[in-house]
């Protein structure tokens, strides 16, 4: 990604924390990002567009830190585990507040950001579904998530990130979220 548009990214991400979403206009987008209108228009046709945009940037930059630390582990499967929940809280945590607030807001705009948050999500939950079956297929007491299900654990940990707040907050998550998912995958 060119600096340039990581730089309106950027922009995008503090003008949303600062005014929210709908408030925020291009010359918003382009004084946050130290940067002129034509600047933004260069990079992202529309607000609309930017926001998406930063969206999907987050959403695959915590998915390749969940798929790093899923590379990366080793140990007993709740070890492992326990290691792509920290990589998740820690790539949320790490995210600027506009950032997050992005999960949120996408799907407000229209047919093109619901389609994006549910393209985003059903990444995510893939690769839940995957981990799962590669964590299965090593340790004979769990099972493999089904899609629908991961769809959910993705879900409902996003949540509790998103009403976390401060990065602190969203790093203490990492327990429970831990304990929800060893509870899914494991049968006794």
């Amino acid at each position: 990604m060119s600096e340039q548009r990581q730089q309106v990214l950027r922009g995008v991400a503090d003008a949303i924390a600062a005014k929210g979403y709908s408030a925020t206009t291009i010359a918003d987008i382009a004084k946050a990002a130290r940067a002129s209108r034509t600047t933004v228009y260069a990079q992202f046709p529309d607000k609309d567009s930017a926001l998406i945009a930063l969206h999907q940037e987050l959403g695959a930059r915590v998915v390749e830190a969940v798929l790093a630390a899923h590379r990366a582990a080793t140990g007993g499967w709740r070890d492992r585990l326990a290691a792509m929940v920290g990589a998740y809280v820690d790539a949320m945590a790490s995210a600027s507040d506009g950032e997050r607030a992005s999960l949120l807001e996408v799907a407000s705009i229209g047919p093109a950001g619901r389609a994006s948050r549910v393209i985003g999500q059903d990444r995510f939950a893939s690769v839940v579904v995957d981990i799962s079956a590669d964590l299965a297929a090593a340790f004979d007491e769990l099972r493999p998530l089904s899609p629908p299900l991961a769809l959910a654990a993705v879900a409902a940990i996003n949540e509790l990130a998103l009403r976390a707040g401060s990065p602190d907050d969203i790093r203490a998550l990492a327990p429970v979220a831990t304990d929800f998912l060893e509870r899914l995958v494991f049968h006794a």
